[in-house]
């Protein structure tokens, strides 16, 4: 009776691993984790080191739209950071980084910026061609390189018009657009609480008010993003390895979606000191029990994203 029950309960457990097994295997093969990795998909690290400030960041802007959850950076030198115990990590756009200029308290000032280049033509504005979108900034028309960076950068492709043959004359190609690639200068730039700036010489110039804009161009449109600064979503702290950070993200990050897709790290001064760096975005923490409900929940919005319309014709 006794060898009975022992053969019952090791056959229960059997069945209880192997129907585990078969569940994690299943959930790995539909819902397998992704990240984006810096260096093997040939996306550099961008070091923004703001002196005068004591201000050092390490950016990098991964090319697929996923919610990640965690990340780890690797630096070179390795004991540059030895000291270093949390750095914040945030999300945003380049320019939220950049420090506050004057204000443009009137019209006259900002027509000065707006038309830089004594054309009728306003800097922020859109046009394509048979070959690629452009935006205006200060007497160049600067091209996006793909749909994905127009998109990352806030644009609006209702706002793109077709290149007019009186352009001609001013047509003068600028710098190319890629991930990582700020907004050009003269770009009008709107917070949720209805605040302006202009993006100037790698500066933010806060715009008194709406008024003032629409006295200059009064079609005219503004990149919308959260706050004036990125938002925090999380941090780091050094992995026992030296050289190694491992970062987690708040859990609100994944529930709403955040202006700008540049990810900030910000390990101060030092980084004009680095030789190198990498950072590894995952998808979803996998220390973490809230991961199949996490991963079944962004799934499915991203299926309905893709499919809604189809599912309720």
């Amino acid at each position: 009776m006794q060898e009975f029950k022992i053969k019952k309960i090791n056959t229960l457990v059997v069945g209880l691993l192997g129907t585990f097994l078969i569940l994690f295997v299943g959930l790995k093969i539909l819902y397998p984790k992704n990240e984006f990795d810096s260096e093997k998909r040939n996306k550099a690290v961008t070091t923004i080191d703001f002196s005068a400030e004591k201000k050092g960041y390490l950016t990098v802007d991964p090319e697929f739209g996923y919610s990640f959850y965690s990340a780890t950076v690797e630096i070179l030198p390795e004991n540059i950071f030895s000291k270093k115990e949390s750095v914040e990590v945030e999300k945003g756009f380049l320019v939220q980084l950049y420090p506050l200029g004057d204000e443009i308290e009137n019209s006259d000032v900002l027509r000065k910026y707006i038309f830089s280049d004594n054309l009728d033509i306003p800097n922020g504005k859109l046009v394509s061609t048979k070959n690629a979108v452009y935006v205006y900034s200060r007497g160049k028309w600067n091209p996006f390189l793909g749909p994905q960076f127009f998109e990352d950068l806030g644009f609006d492709w209702d706002r793109v018009e077709t290149f007019d043959d009186d352009m001609e004359s001013s047509f003068e190609e600028g710098e190319k657009i890629i991930a990582g690639t700020p907004h050009p200068d003269g770009i009008i730039l709107k917070t949720r609480d209805n605040s302006f700036f202009l993006v100037w010489d790698e500066k933010l110039l806060p715009i008194k008010n709406e008024e003032v804009i629409k006295d200059v161009w009064n079609d005219y449109f503004a990149i919308s993003m959260d706050n004036q600064k990125p938002k925090i979503i999380g941090g780091c702290r050094q992995d026992n390895s030296v050289g190694f950070f491992k970062c987690s993200f708040a859990e609100e990050y994944t529930k709403g979606d955040i202006s700008g897709n540049t990810f900030i790290f910000s390990f101060g001064e030092g980084v004009k000191n680095l030789t190198r760096a990498s950072i590894v975005l995952n998808t979803f923490n996998t220390s973490s029990w809230k991961n199949p409900k996490i991963t079944l929940a962004f799934q499915k919005a991203r299926i309905f994203e893709k499919y809604g319309e189809e599912i309720f014709k």
